[in-house]
Formats: C-alpha cells, sequence, structure tokens
C-alpha cells in the first residue's frame, strides 16, 4: 500500500453517487466519522434531469436538502403517453406532485452538505480494498482510509464491490438511453411514456429550465433503436418540436436488480445506491431508494459499531431495505400493454392508478 499513515475513521464511503454521497451525509449525522473516497470530483457530475416525488423529497429534507436550494422545478401533475404518442391523459391529483431536478446539482449540494458535518472527501481512485477482522482498508492513490465499515456505490459495474469479494455482483444492466433538447421556459412537467417498445420500465419526458429530457430502458447496451423509435414518434405526433438534432447520451439503470441479487452484506462491507441495484423497476427512480438505502445503511452501521455482534447486526441490513423498500423497487405484476385500453380509454381510474403507481409506488 503506497502513501502515508492510514486515517481512522469509522465509515469509508466508496463513490460519488448520489447514493454515497446520501450515505456520507447520513452516516456524518449520526455522529459516526466518514471519509468519502470518490473517484472523481464535481467534473465528473453529469447534469441529467431526474424526478423527484414528495416521498424523495421528503427523504432529502431529513438531511437538511430542499428541492428548492437545488434548482428544483416544481410539477403539478403527470401526463400519460401511449408509445406512439397519438394518445395521452393529463392527470391532476393532489399526490402526483413533485420536482424536475438536475443531478449533479443534487450530487453537489450532498457532497457539500456531507462536509459540513465533517466527513472527509478524497478524490482518487480506488485501487484496493483489504478486509480485516477488525477494519477495512480502502487504498485510494496515496491516501489510505482505515475504517470499521465500508459501503459501497461506485455504480456498474462496481469496482468497490469486486474488490470486497461479494459472491453475487452486479456486473452489468439494462442502460437507460437519454434525448436533450432545448425547450420553452415555465414549470416542471412530468410525461410517462407506457408501452414503449415492449419495454417493462416506462419512459420519461421531463421538462424544467428550458431543458427537455427524453429517456428509455434499454436492454441493447450498444444501441439507442428504442430512443431514436419515441423520438421519431414524438416528432410525428408534434410532441418534440425539435428542429436541431438532440444530444443523446447513456447511463447504467439497474431497474429492480436488488430483488435479484443474492446479497447486500459482505465482510464489513454494505452495498448500497446503483452498485446495490436499488432503483425502482417500473419508474426507473433512482433518488428515493439510494436515499432510502444511505439511511438504513447509516443505521445499521451506527448499532453495529456500538457493539455486540458486529457481522450480525451488520446483516440486518438486508431484512431493514428489503422491509422498507422491495415494494417500491417491484415491477407491478401487470402486463402494461393488456392495459392500455383501459389506460386511454374513457374511465380515468385506471389512469390514475398507473399514474400512482409509476410516482408513488402504489400497486395497481
Amino acid at each position: 500500500m503506497s502513501g502515508g499513515a492510514a486515517r481512522d475513521v469509522d465509515v469509508a464511503i466508496i463513490g460519488n453517487s448520489v447514493g454515497a454521497l446520501a450515505a456520507g451525509v447520513c452516516a456524518a449525522q449520526r455522529g459516526l466519522s466518514t471519509a468519502l473516497v470518490m473517484p472523481g470530483g464535481e467534473e465528473t457530475f453529469h447534469p441529467r434531469l431526474e424526478w423527484l416525488a414528495q416521498r424523495g423529497a421528503a427523504g432529502l429534507a431529513e438531511l437538511k436538502v430542499t428541492p428548492d436550494e437545488i434548482g428544483g422545478s416544481a410539477f403539478a401533475g403527470v401526463t400519460l403517453y401511449s408509445a406512439d404518442f397519438s394518445r395521452q391523459v393529463p392527470l391532476d391529483d393532489a399526490d402526483l406532485r413533485g420536482w424536475i431536478i438536475d443531478e449533479a446539482a443534487l450530487r453537489r449540494r450532498l457532497l457539500n452538505r456531507a462536509l459540513e458535518l465533517g466527513a472527509i472527501g478524497i478524490e482518487a481512485p480506488l485501487q484496493s480494498l483489504a478486509l480485516g477482522e477488525s477494519a477495512v482498508v480502502v487504498n485510494a492513490d496515496a491516501n489510505p482510509v482505515r475504517a470499521r465499515l465500508a459501503q459501497i456505490d461506485d455504480g456498474v459495474p462496481s469496482r468497490g464491490a469486486e474488490l470486497a469479494r461479494f459472491g453475487s455482483l452486479l456486473r452489468r444492466s439494462h442502460r437507460a438511453a437519454h434525448a436533450e433538447f432545448s425547450a420553452g421556459r415555465g414549470q416542471g412537467a412530468l410525461g410517462v411514456i407506457l408501452g414503449a417498445a415492449r419495454s417493462p420500465a416506462a419512459a420519461t419526458l421531463l421538462q424544467a429550465g428550458g431543458r427537455r429530457q427524453l429517456s428509455v430502458v434499454d436492454p441493447d447496451t450498444a444501441g439507442t433503436a428504442r430512443l431514436d423509435a419515441l423520438l421519431a414518434a414524438g416528432r410525428k405526433a408534434g410532441v418534440l418540436d425539435t428542429a436541431a438534432p438532440p444530444a443523446t447520451f447513456n447511463t447504467p439503470c439497474p431497474a429492480g436488480a436488488a430483488l435479484e441479487m443474492d446479497a447486500h452484506v459482505g465482510k464489513r462491507t454494505l452495498l448500497i445506491g446503483d452498485s446495490g441495484g436499488f432503483v425502482a423497476a417500473f419508474s426507473c427512480d433512482r433518488i428515493y431508494p439510494a436515499i432510502g438505502a444511505a439511511r438504513v445503511a447509516a443505521e445499521v452501521a451506527q448499532a453495529a459499531l456500538a457493539g455486540g455482534l458486529f457481522q450480525d447486526v451488520l446483516g440486518s441490513f438486508e431484512n431493514r431495505w428489503r422491509s422498507e423498500l422491495a415494494d417500491y423497487l417491484r415491477h407491478p405484476n401487470t402486463d402494461l400493454s393488456l392495459l392500455a385500453p383501459l389506460v386511454f380509454g374513457p374511465n380515468r381510474q385506471m389512469a390514475l392508478r398507473v399514474a400512482r403507481a409509476f410516482l408513488l409506488g402504489e400497486k395497481f
């Protein structure tokens, strides 16, 4: 191991994702000495639009972060679209409220919040993990950290999870393909596109701050066929009025993968966030599950570090997160293509149920 003497902390958190940074805040709030080991700084934060419902906003409030301070744009109601954009159902319900936010702004605020609470920030690539009986030594370039516990969310595939020797490792996932283009300024808006190329996840159309972003999950990790088809359909229907070609990019989207993984608990280690597959299967919401998993991880860490059978207490993370998040992460046990005639028919109750399932994680 290169570098000087290791810094001793209670918790080392590996990654600079929303999940990792939220975990840093949660741990520091509970009085745990915390080191954030980040592979890159703010220059790696991509300004992707995400949506945040009231449950996610409540989670951020626990971290003393609000949508307004990160430039969030409020939306009221949800519009459901058919895959060809020929049919749409606008829904305005008291619970269908939230914000469109810039993920980069959220990550910056969470990082600053963790540092305000006394966390140590280390920008360096992860080189090795040494899992000992009493500590985990994290070697990040010339900045070694000795922690009593490590939490990992450094993306997919996860270098941290590989080094921690997790038996069931999330090495790959579907990709979310995104197209961003300019739009007129106004309040935020959330559109949900159902049945896009038989994808189990809904596609989304987000608008805020003069930006519009179309996103769809695609199991073809190299292609953008589903995104291209939606763009063409949206232009034809007049929903997407784009004179200039949009900027396109893709990101990993391990939707629902947490439910399929064998374990999130290793030797003095926990998998959280994207690395742990904490992304909702239907809506692809990653913000609320990341915050929820970070909070549970901090509570379990605090209990484990307080004494007793450390690894046994750490193992309670599995039951805890499943109790709180499994229903939200799980895909509705319904074929959405069969519901289309009802969703876009005269009875708005089915459309409202689908919108609530998407935004609130309720069952159909």
